[in-house]
């Protein structure tokens, strides 16, 4: 999964995550259970 956050200095920061999870249906709704996330990369970049 790859996230992007855009700064106030015109630059994009861009983070890659590895991630797992299983689907858990509750109430009629889909929830993620035990969710797991860990950042692989990441980097700034001009706009």
């Amino acid at each position: 999964m790859t996230s992007y956050d855009d700064n106030k200095d015109g630059t994009t920061l861009f983070q890659q995550w590895s991630d797992y999870w299983d689907l858990l249906k509750q109430n009629k709704r889909w929830t993620l259970d035990n969710p797991e996330f860990s950042k692989v990369d990441s980097w700034v970049e001009a706009q």
